[in-house]
């Protein structure tokens, strides 16, 4: 993701630094505010060290050119074929997935940054893609828990991390409270529940927004 100068984060960059600073404690600014090819999307310095994350996840422009297709005319899209659950492994497939090019390219500009931590946030854009993801953060009140092993990260990232499943209340408007799974390379797995804003955050790109003009105030990172 590259942003022009002056611009501020999309919504999908935005709830990933917003996630980041409640469970780091940090203030992330724009790291590609001058479009310049091959940065990352964010950057930090706290207490005498250094961090960058880049947000991405695996492709999906079909899913997303049929998503959009369906809102434009009011009609519901439907992801259709099966999947394989990698019950108990998905700790495994998620490795692989993290060895593919799409990721490979992003851990690469990670790694041509100088700085302390490398941070991967991985935002899924498929039902089964996000169904991966928020396994990872689930906590299994009603059913039998499931088997999380420990992921293999790539070369010089310190932390990834898997964007689970949301809730908010009664209106596209309340606040909402996302779930989200972290590794890290020596901590392991972890999970938190962080609370967002909707106020806080820019206006979804594909879907009608129901806020009135003015209404949103997202942050200026640059």
């Amino acid at each position: 993701m590259n942003n022009p100068m002056g611009k501020q984060a999309d919504r999908s960059e935005e709830i990933a630094f917003l996630i980041l600073e409640d469970v780091l404690g940090i203030r992330i600014f724009l790291a590609d505010s001058n479009q310049v090819d091959g940065n990352v999307d964010g950057r930090w310095t706290h207490d005498g060290r250094s961090g960058v994350v880049e947000i991405t996840g695996p492709p999906a422009e079909e899913q997303m050119r049929a998503f959009a297709t369906a809102e434009r005319k009011g009609e519901q899209s439907l992801e259709t074929g099966s999947v394989e659950r990698h019950h108990n492994r998905l700790a495994e497939y998620l490795s692989l997935q993290l060895a593919e090019p799409w990721a490979a390219a992003n851990v690469a500009k990670l790694n041509a940054v100088d700085a302390d931590e490398r941070h991967l946030f991985l935002v899924a854009r498929t039902v089964y893609d996000h169904e991966y993801y928020a396994r990872l953060s689930d906590t299994y009140e009603n059913g039998p828990v499931e088997r999380i092993n420990a992921l293999a990260l790539p070369e010089g990232i310190s932390d990834v991390w898997f964007e689970g499943r949301a809730a908010r209340g009664f209106t596209k408007l309340d606040p909402m409270t996302v779930r989200v799974a972290r590794y890290n390379r020596l901590a392991g797995w972890s999970t938190r529940d962080v609370t967002l804003e909707e106020q806080q955050l820019p206006a979804p790109k594909i879907v009608a927004d129901t806020a009135a003009a003015g209404w949103r105030r997202p942050r200026n990172r640059s």
